[in-house]
């Protein structure tokens, strides 16, 4: 019951053609049933790293690299939401973010707006279904509610 991030973009060297995929980039946590769509994007990236090559007659020099950057953003999205979620618990073990506190008050306030508001509620579930980026949420007329909600404690 862990979720443990690969950070394989990181290396300064990376074997060219070994291309993880799923788990073996980012294994989250089965209670919040993401994995699947992790792997499933993970797979989309690698896909679309091989057409492009089969286009333009390209090589698989340099795949690794690209198919890595380019499961890099969703990844985060995903990342990022579980560590809101996991580091509300203190036995938590990890690296805390240093903006952690914030981004958990920051949810908590849009967990209340979604109480009350339809749509906000439907962005929430798309959002945490991974159907909608999190950016979805980060509406200019969402945040100013979820900060009013937020300054009345």
């Amino acid at each position: 019951m862990e979720s443990k991030w690969r950070r394989y973009e990181k290396l300064a060297e990376f074997p060219d053609r070994l291309l993880p995929l799923g788990d073996a980039i980012a294994q989250v946590n089965p209670i919040y049933g993401q994995g699947m769509s992790l792997a499933s994007h993970h797979a989309m990236c690698l896909w679309q790293a091989f057409e492009d090559r089969a286009k333009d007659g390209a090589s698989l020099d340099g795949v690794a690299k690209e198919y890595l950057a380019a499961t890099f953003s969703f990844t985060q999205q995903v990342w990022s939401g579980l560590e809101v979620v996991d580091f509300a618990f203190p036995k938590t073990t990890g690296e805390r973010p240093a903006d952690i506190e914030q981004r958990q008050a920051f949810t908590y306030a849009l967990r209340r707006l979604g109480q009350e508001d339809p749509e906000v509620h439907r962005l929430m579930m798309r959002v945490n279904q991974l159907v909608e980026p999190g950016s979805v949420l980060g509406r200019e007329d969402i945040v100013a509610r979820v900060q009013a909600i937020m300054a009345k404690g």
